[in-house]
């Protein structure tokens, strides 16, 4: 039974919403992290508000573990998409997480070049993708379930392969390269990190992520009010755990 749900986003337009559904809020802040503590229905759930980036992430999943011990987390907000079948509204459940930051080179000599399409993850786990393997992290598997039935009507609900690093990638060539080799459905900049953590201390982690831009479809530009949305649904994901 998860009554304790620690929820992350690292910006105001992913977390704001969630929020001001709480009753009874209290905020603290520990290391520059603003968590707010309150219930819904008969859950108590924290709310952080991480910042953007994998590092600031992981530190607030530590922070927010260590001072809350909660049963399960949930990484989500906004991403960009990567799966040209995927547009803005379309919902992805992180089934796997790839840090396509964590890159490995080939040797190459003096003057021979930057080949970044031979640049490989070097990583942790791994999952086969086309008979290779991808180095990456899961999302708890109940927890994917769960959220995998909660009716969703504004726009595709998917499990996926969720991408995440320090980058803003806005070269198709580039995206298309991480679909190809890695599957990946969209990227973001702290679920990996999140997901890593919360493994460290055996915590049941997920990632919910909304498509808010996509450089494969020319005109799906970043959309600051599609944060709630995404919250929306990750409250109805909470009332089935």
């Amino acid at each position: 039974m998860n009554n304790s749900i620690l929820i992350f986003g690292a910006m105001d337009a992913e977390t704001e919403f969630l929020i001001s559904q709480l009753s009874n809020v209290q905020k603290t802040e520990t290391g520059g992290y603003p968590f707010f503590e309150g219930n819904f229905g008969n859950k108590k759930i924290i709310i952080c508000k991480t910042f953007t980036g994998m590092e600031n992430s992981a530190a607030a999943t530590a922070i927010g573990i260590l001072k809350f011990q909660p049963d399960c987390i949930i990484s989500q907000g906004t991403a960009g998409g990567h799966d040209p079948i995927l547009h803005k509204g379309d919902i992805v459940i992180g089934e796997k997480l790839v840090n396509v930051s964590s890159l490995k080179t080939k040797h190459y000599g003096k003057n021979q070049g930057i080949h970044p399409e031979e640049w490989e993850i070097n990583d942790w786990d791994a999952f086969e993708n086309d008979g290779k393997k991808i180095p990456c992290l899961y999302s708890s598997p109940s927890l994917v379930e769960a959220a995998m039935n909660t009716e969703y009507i504004k726009g595709k609900l998917v499990k996926g392969i969720t991408s995440s690093s320090n980058n803003w990638n806005m070269e198709l060539d580039r995206i298309n390269h991480f679909v190809k080799t890695y599957g990946s459905s969209c990227e973001e900049m702290e679920s990996y990190a999140a997901t890593q953590i919360a493994n460290r201390f055996n915590v049941p982690a997920l990632t919910i992520r909304i498509i808010s831009n996509s450089e494969q479809h020319p005109g799906e530009e970043y959309d600051r009010t599609i944060g709630q949305i995404c919250q929306e649904f990750v409250l109805d994901v909470i009332k089935k755990l």
